[in-house]
């Protein structure tokens, strides 16, 4: 849904009636992969991109998006902590905890209110662990949302991790991936404060860069074997090769692409395929293809975490990677990255 509503919204120009139905289909395939990855954070099974990061300055870069999604008349107050707060995180999923909190937030002060986001450090000292979920002794980075809402009552409180709706289970799942926890405190009637602690790092924080838009490049025939057992997927995978210049061949399974290129008819730059398939996965297939086509350079795509396939044993550090869903810009500018320098 979302490649070929992307595909056929560039067909049409912006003033066009069917463009603007198009990017109607478009948004709702974007929530609808939105709710997917909230389901996969809340079984820790998100796949998540961690660097080094300053919570304050996610905090602070995530300020003005906050402040237009919660109503006028909520108050937003910020606390943050004095100098830089380093944490092992994935940025996107940061943001996500304190959007999540934030809206939950929302939804207990009906008639307006306050919500403070803070900033803090902790020291959980030998023999506190118990008190801390079984977080090991050390110092944390802490993120606290508070609000002046309705609170919640004590009962609804002991269902840790089993939140009446899927926000807050989702934080839950989050929290739990970046080895922290978090705590909640609140009355009926007395607002409610969340109180989430990741491990402090002595590193330097990356920094985030803005992504820079790539220069046009057509694929000037370059030769693409897709190997995918969705058909689905398959034919859009390779109309959008097919549209950028590039010479495409199909195939459903490892055995029937070993098959096509015993034949000597089609000779490929690239092998695209998909990593987890029925039989022969996508690793044993490019190992195979190797043997006969020594210098062909590949891609494995997939839905599923790379930290479960790399459990399995099928995918490497390194190695070049789709996660699907993929828009086509991602897929075309993979797909000549490695067709210029390689893995």
């Amino acid at each position: 849904m979302l490649g070929y509503s992307e595909m056929l919204s560039n067909s049409f120009p912006e003033t066009d009636k069917r463009h603007k139905r198009i990017e109607v289909i478009h948004h709702a395939a974007l929530r609808a992969r939105g709710l997917v990855q909230q389901l996969l954070a809340f079984s820790s099974r998100q796949t998540l991109e961690f660097r080094m990061l300053d919570l304050n300055r996610v905090v602070r870069d995530f300020e003005q998006l906050l402040r237009r999604t919660i109503r006028d008349d909520i108050n937003i107050r910020y606390h943050l902590h004095d100098g830089r707060l380093v944490i092992q995180g994935d940025v996107g999923q940061i943001k996500q905890i304190i959007m999540n909190l934030a809206v939950n937030a929302e939804d207990a002060m009906p008639s307006g209110g306050e919500l403070t986001v803070k900033t803090s450090t902790m020291v959980i000292g030998k023999g506190q662990e118990k008190y801390f979920e079984g977080l090991p002794s050390g110092d944390y980075a802490v993120l606290t949302v508070c609000d002046t809402g309705t609170g919640i009552d004590q009962e609804t409180l002991a269902c840790k991790g089993r939140g009446t709706g899927l926000g807050l289970s989702t934080v839950y799942g989050i929290v739990r991936q970046h080895g922290g926890i978090i705590q909640a405190g609140s009355e009926a009637g007395s607002g409610a404060s969340f109180r989430v602690c990741f491990p402090l790092r002595e590193s330097e924080p990356e920094p985030l860069q803005p992504v820079k838009p790539k220069p046009h490049q057509k694929g000037e025939g370059a030769k693409v074997l897709v190997v995918e057992d969705d058909e689905i997927v398959r034919k859009f995978v390779v109309q959008a090769l097919d549209e950028e210049g590039f010479e495409t061949r199909e195939a459903e399974n490892g055995q029937a692409a070993l098959e096509l290129l015993e034949k000597g008819d089609f000779k490929p730059e690239l092998l695209l395929t998909d990593l987890v398939m029925r039989g022969m996965n996508g690793r044993m297939l490019y190992e195979k293809v190797c043997d006969f086509m020594p210098g062909i350079k590949v891609i494995y795509m997939s839905g599923y975490p790379k930290d479960i396939i790399s459990r399995h044993g099928v995918l490497d550090t390194g190695l070049s990677f789709l996660l699907k869903p993929f828009p086509v810009p991602v897929l075309l500018d993979k797909v000549k990255d490695v067709l210029k320098n390689g893995e």
